[in-house]
């Protein structure tokens, strides 16, 4: 019907580690029927862009196409009720929404646009012609400015969420307010950290399949309030974890019981805090120059594509993780600039558990694809192509992660070291402040057939500043020599 679009947000899914199409996140285009400061509303309209692929297609089939143009992809308009399922309850993935400063006559221009659009078919590109280009471009029909350039090597989707932040519309900022929804893990810790410690003991026999008796004589002992946010956490703990297990009959007779027993009290009883949180642009920017000193090889020079680090903050994007696409290390040695190390790929989680419930948290691990020496005893003579692929476990204790990892590696055979090598991790990450981070790891090798390479390599690093475009690092390492480093970091 006529203006049933009332408003336009542009909303932002985080980063998921677990399939390489969503690395970058995703980015939609929500219509809002009714006032968009006031809760969201599920049935609103959304327009989403994506590729075409077959159901059989694997994922390495996926990414070469994705990267080189080999899919179709279009529009299409669904309720975003099916947004929120897919990704903050089935993918486990926070949401933030944009809410723009349009007319009306601009909204229903947008709107009449996007039914042109829904027809077309476009060829996908993953780093450029993606959801975060193809949306700005319907965007900008109501702009005076430009969102993305067409040239850049990379587009991707917290760009766009960075650009509009920064536009003035009418000297008016383009965004009037950011909402935060977040996954369904999210609002299980969220409530689970607001518990006391007996709650928290009762939370844990719901874990263990306690009897509705047992659980019945432990929760009478509270009030009625602390009644209510046991019951209410042991839902959201019970529905995160048949999401996480892919079991939607998980822990059924405990679900029953927890919901019955809610009912019996007040509705509107408890009052549990809003979750802390800060938009993605709030991050630092994805890509990277850094200029330093290094005690043993003088000046350092990175540069790095994009993403993030385990010391970059993490307003937005997966906590105790990185993703690294594309990252040089260049070093002075005998007056010239070398390469020293290469990065094309390196994607670590530590799916850390904050509760040390039995479904919260997962595997830690790691994969990393570099061009380096194989060993600081044979660095620069001893290049190759590594390839690094390590599992493990992680935990957190509030502002602290400690994790282990176990791993190999294959190279090419370098003064007669094998084409294997084997790791084993020890690691801490702490965060001091919003502007200090730290991380910590001891790292023991050995190599295949040669034991002279075998060793541990210690490092400390540190990140001061909490700023979207720049940081100071420092870090201290011991393998072969004691090296010390301090670099300056300007992200764009």
């Amino acid at each position: 019907r006529e203006n049933y679009a009332e408003s336009i947000s542009l909303v932002f899914a985080t980063g998921y580690l677990d399939n390489p199409a969503s690395y970058f996140g995703h980015l939609l285009m929500k219509f809002n029927s009714g006032d968009s400061s006031q809760e969201v509303n599920l049935l609103d309209h959304s327009l989403n862009y994506g590729a075409i692929v077959p159901e059989e297609d694997n994922v390495f089939k996926y990414m070469f196409n994705g990267i080189f143009g080999g899919y179709p992809a279009s529009f299409s308009d669904q309720n975003f009720f099916r947004h929120n399922h897919s990704y903050g309850e089935t993918e486990l993935r926070d949401l933030w929404e944009y809410q723009l400063n349009l007319t009306q006559s601009e909204v229903d221009l947008v709107v009449a646009h996007t039914w042109e659009l829904l027809p077309v078919q476009f060829e996908y590109y993953f780093l450029t012609e993606n959801c975060g280009y193809r949306m700005a471009k319907v965007l900008e029909l109501v702009l005076d400015q430009s969102l993305v350039n067409s040239s850049d090597i990379f587009i991707m989707p917290y760009e766009i969420f960075d650009s509009i932040s920064q536009i003035k519309k009418s000297s008016q900022p383009l965004v009037t307010g950011y909402r935060y929804i977040p996954s369904r893990q999210k609002k299980f810790i969220n409530k689970y950290d607001q518990l006391s410690n007996e709650q928290k003991f009762v939370i844990k026999l719901f874990d263990n399949n306690a009897s509705s008796e047992t659980l019945l004589e432990k929760v009478n002992q509270f009030t009625d309030i602390e009644k209510a946010q046991v019951y209410e956490t042991a839902i959201e703990y019970i529905l995160f974890s048949r999401t996480f297990k892919e079991d939607p009959t998980l822990f059924k007779d405990n679900h029953d019981f927890a919901l019955l027993e809610r009912i019996k009290l007040p509705a509107k009883l408890t009052n549990w805090n809003d979750i802390d949180s800060k938009p993605p642009h709030t991050d630092n920017r994805p890509s990277m120059i850094r200029v330093g000193y290094e005690s043993i090889y003088g000046v350092t020079f990175n540069f790095r594509a994009n993403y993030y680090d385990l010391l970059s903050s993490s307003n937005s994007r997966k906590k105790d993780a990185k993703l690294i696409v594309f990252q040089s290390d260049f070093r002075s040695r005998n007056d010239e600039i070398e390469l020293y190390q290469l990065d094309f790929l390196d994607v670590m989680s530590l799916n850390a558990s904050s509760t040390g419930l039995s479904n919260d948290g997962g595997l830690a691990w790691q994969f990393n694809w570099r061009y380096a020496g194989i060993s600081d005893l044979c660095n620069i003579n001893c290049r190759s192509h590594i390839l690094k692929l390590a599992v493990g476990k992680g935990f957190n204790f509030q502002q602290v992660t400690v994790y282990g990892l176990l791993g190999a590696q294959s190279h090419a055979s370098k003064q007669g070291s094998g084409n294997y090598s084997y790791l084993a991790e020890l690691g801490l990450l702490a965060e001091l402040s919003d502007s200090w981070k730290l991380h910590f790891n001891a790292l023991h090798k050995e190599y295949s057939d040669l034991s002279t390479f075998n060793g541990e390599v210690y490092k400390v690093e540190g990140r001061y500043g909490n700023y979207i475009d720049w940081d100071i690092r420092f870090s201290l390492e011991k393998e072969i020599d004691r090296t010390a480093q301090i670099s300056l970091g300007y992200y764009f």
